[in-house]
């Protein structure tokens, strides 16, 4: 063993010798490489991430060397720079190691290091009533995650509502929230919520009649596609109203109240519909009514006059009108041949011509607010 400056080299000679007394010698010259010391150190650009992202690696502390990268002390293949990049596809503990590599009497003592935690994204859904009646409320819930900020986006959102993973509107539209954990880890999720809503209107085939008399009265409950519409009627007020039907079109016969001069009728609609879960039965209800007149059925009588009673084919007759009672004024009359009103004639007096034989039926009543038995 010789002690040799490490910079200088060292000259071996081998003489050889054979039986014969033949002699041979041979040189060969090593030399000493100064060793490789280096204390490395290893950092990362972040010490946490989720999973699905990079992370990178620098060792510094050696210039001009090539190095290997573990990665929980398993060499991670083809990386010899001073950087490395690695996809984290996968929570949990990671431990990135450098030490040089291929450098003859390497003395690095210890490899440097350095740790990070990946994290799976939090799986988020939201639930809650997806279907809506008019100025309903929908209620909507995403996953709970401890020590999370949820932002929530959508036609009925606004700044001042509290970013928790509840969230409640009366807007129909497309909304999304989006979950940051305390580890920097995003996760987002949709919700729709959709408006039942429509219009429902009431129609009355008259809206002044003589007590007794029928008078129709349509409801039609619009704005709704696919959905089953009921009707219930009520005739009354709504807290203490009679049921008198259940079909969109009924016909009824109102007679005078003892107080005021109208009949309330109140229809109630229905509109249901399956939401988005299929099995929970949501249903929409509007009301609306239709005030009836019935007029003062009085007891002023008419006098009518025809002449001539008979007459030719061709030949013309007349007929007046007027109250039994002078102090009776009226106006105009509405009158009918046979039961049909003659268009155009609204005097207290007519004349006409008669084409076909036959009998005939004069009959006259006001043209105003009150009621008549025909003549």
């Amino acid at each position: 063993d010789l002690e040799i400056d490490a910079s200088d080299s060292v000259k071996y000679m081998v003489k050889a010798t054979a039986g014969q007394g033949c002699e041979m010698m041979q040189n060969i010259v090593v030399n000493i490489i100064t060793p490789t010391s280096a204390t490395l150190t290893v950092t990362l650009d972040t010490n946490k991430v989720c999973a699905g992202n990079q992370v990178t690696a620098t060792v510094t502390g050696a210039t001009n060397v090539l190095y290997a990268w573990y990665v929980n002390g398993v060499q991670v293949p083809g990386e010899n720079m001073a950087q490395l990049t690695l996809n984290m596809n996968q929570a949990g503990a990671y431990t990135f190691n450098a030490t040089l590599a291929n450098t003859e009497c390497a003395l690095v003592m210890p490899m440097g290091n350095a740790k990070v935690n990946v994290y799976d994204a939090p799986a988020i859904t939201i639930t809650g009533n997806d279907v809506i009646c008019q100025n309903d409320t929908a209620y909507m819930t995403a996953t709970e995650v401890e020590n999370a900020k949820y932002v929530w986006a959508g036609p009925g959102v606004n700044e001042e509502q509290d970013s928790t993973n509840v969230f409640k509107t009366v807007v129909p539209g497309a909304y999304s929230v989006t979950l940051l954990t305390e580890n920097g880890c995003t996760s987002s999720a949709q919700f729709a919520v959709e408006q039942l809503g429509g219009n429902l209107q009431v129609y009355a085939s008259q809206l002044e009649v003589c007590p007794g008399s029928p008078v129709m009265l349509h409801a039609v409950f619009t704005g709704y596609i696919n959905q089953t519409i009921s009707y219930v009627w009520y005739q009354g007020s709504v807290a203490d109203a009679n049921v008198i039907d259940s079909t969109s079109t009924i016909v009824a016969n109102p007679m005078r109240p003892t107080t005021g001069d109208s009949v309330r009728y109140y229809v109630k609609a229905f509109a249901t519909a399956q939401d988005g879960n299929d099995n929970v039965a949501t249903a929409c209800a509007m009301t609306s009514h239709v005030d009836v007149y019935v007029l003062l059925d009085t007891a002023v009588k008419l006098t009518l006059e025809v002449d001539p009673i008979m007459l030719c084919n061709g030949g013309q007759f007349g007929a007046k009108v007027k109250p039994v009672d002078e102090n009776v004024v009226i106006n105009y009359y509405t009158w009918f041949l046979n039961g049909v009103e003659i268009a155009g004639q609204y005097l207290d007096s007519i004349r006409l011509n008669l084409l076909e034989p036959g009998t005939y039926t004069v009959g006259v009543k006001p043209a105003e607010n009150m009621c008549f038995a025909y003549l």
